[in-house]
Parts: structure tokens; sequence; C-alpha cells
């Protein structure tokens, strides 16, 4: 558990439960990478054979594409691991992406929706949404999204 967490329970307060936050979300980043450090690689290659005017210039493209590639794997990495998410048993206390932070009793919470796209599926993943009266918290990346949903539905009273 980070500090940021143990910082918010208050005395008496019990965790339930730990999000499960997991790397696989990040194959779209090392697809991406991978795609901008191949072609990164090619202009490197022509350029040093030559096949290009102005000497020098697909090296230095070339290697800001590598650099812009390793890049977006090491923003996606960070955002993923920045994501935290804990059920008590008073309330949900969280942070997503390094956007936000929450910290909402379970009287605030109306419900609990899981958010699913094409990479979560294959990858068994799914972002969590809590929804507040005044606002809806996203929550990347989470492998065990069931556990959540219903240890916080539970506490809510709609199961």
């Amino acid at each position: 558990m980070s500090n940021y967490l143990e910082k918010h329970l208050s005395d008496g307060e019990h965790i339930l439960l730990e999000a499960k936050t997991t790397l696989r979300a990040a194959l779209p980043h090392f697809i991406l990478c991978g795609f901008t450090a191949a072609l990164g690689a090619n202009l490197i290659i022509s350029d040093l054979m030559g096949r290009y005017s102005k000497k020098g210039m697909g090296v230095a493209i070339g290697v800001a594409l590598i650099i812009i590639g390793v890049l977006i794997v090491i923003f996606g990495i960070l955002n993923i691991k920045a994501t935290k998410l804990l059920v008590t048993d008073k309330k949900v206390i969280g942070k997503a992406n390094r956007k936000y932070s929450v910290d909402l009793l379970f009287d605030r919470i109306e419900s609990v929706v899981i958010k699913r796209d094409l990479i979560g599926a294959i990858m068994k993943f799914r972002t969590v949404i809590i929804v507040s009266a005044s606002e809806k918290y996203a929550f990347p990346s989470v492998a065990n999204y069931d556990e959540i949903r219903q240890a916080i539905m539970e506490r809510i009273g709609t199961i």
C-alpha cells in the first residue's frame, strides 16, 4: 500500500480491498514505441547508407523518433503505476493518473460502472468508474475490477 493511501486512513478504519493495477494495460504504448523505433531505425540506416541529400538529417529524426517511443512507454507505465484505489469499511480512497484524488464516503457514491475496451477485454483489465452525485472518477487498468465493484456495491447497499 502506498503512503498516499495510508495517510487517508482514519483511526479504526480497516482496509477491505486494494485495486491491483496491471502493466498489461501498457501494451498499446509498447506497440506504438515499436512502430516509432522501427521507423526511427529505418531513417538512421537509410541516412547512413547515403539515401538522403542532407547528411545527418535522417539520423537526427530517427533518434528523435526512438526517444519519443521510449517516452510514450515511460509515461504510459507511470500513469498505470500512479493509479491507486482502496476500499475501506468507511469509504473509498484513490487517485488516478495524477489527475485527481478521491476520498468518498459510501453515502456519497451512487454507483460503480465497469468500462471495457478492446485491449482491456483481451488483457483482462477494466476501468472502474465511481459515480457520485457531483462527479465521475475513473480508475484505469484495474485487474480485480469485479472484486472492487462488489465490495463497493455491498457497502452502498445496492446488492
